[in-house]
């Protein structure tokens, strides 16, 4: 292996489904989709308790949708307290669609997928845009390019994931070139 394959890492959009996901099972229900920012734990808690919170943008075409949507995460199974943020006057928004809300959204862990996806070596590194019952991902993936498919097979075992590459782009750190992947 070159210097340079030693430093290349590879950034992935992936098109995934998983199980027991309350905004996949919403955006199925219902039009709009979600952005997800961030999650966090409080500092008294780790990932193996109760629940996590998530700060999200719930997006649509018209109030109605994006109410429907709402209703639709707050009814789900699989998630807990929904807490709206006030809105932002003229702080515009990054967002799809017309109408956008943002949330926190409490929920439990163990049916989340980013714990799963860090572990076999993929990190996030944009929002996750969740529409049509699918999450697309944007993610670094610091192994070598061998290395992708294995890792997005653990990924798949580990999560009971449905997972779809959508594009690759090869990062040649010390070149400080792109090179998209066929």
């Amino acid at each position: 292996m070159s210097q340079t394959d030693s430093r290349a890492g590879t950034r992935l959009t992936l098109d995934l489904w998983h199980p027991n996901c309350w905004a996949i099972d919403a955006t199925t229900e219902v039009s709009g989709g979600v952005l997800a920012h961030a999650i966090y734990n409080t500092p008294t808690t780790d990932m193996r308790s109760a629940s996590v919170n998530g700060l999200f943008t719930a997006f649509g075409d018209t109030v109605d949708e994006v109410e429907a949507l709402l209703d639709q995460i707050d009814a789900s199974p699989h998630s807990g307290e929904l807490l709206e943020l006030q809105e932002r006057f003229g702080a515009g928004h990054a967002a799809p669609g017309n109408v956008v809300r943002e949330f926190f959204l409490e929920y439990k862990p163990g049916d989340m997928v980013c714990p799963v996806l860090l572990e076999h070596g993929f990190v996030h590194s944009a929002p996750v845009r969740i529409e049509n019952g699918r999450e697309v991902w944007e993610v670094c993936f610091a192994g070598n390019r061998p290395s992708i498919e294995p890792s997005l097979d653990g990924v798949r075992e580990d999560a009971g994931a449905d997972i779809e590459v959508k594009g690759s782009v090869e990062i040649l750190e010390d070149l400080h070139v792109c090179r998209v992947i066929p």
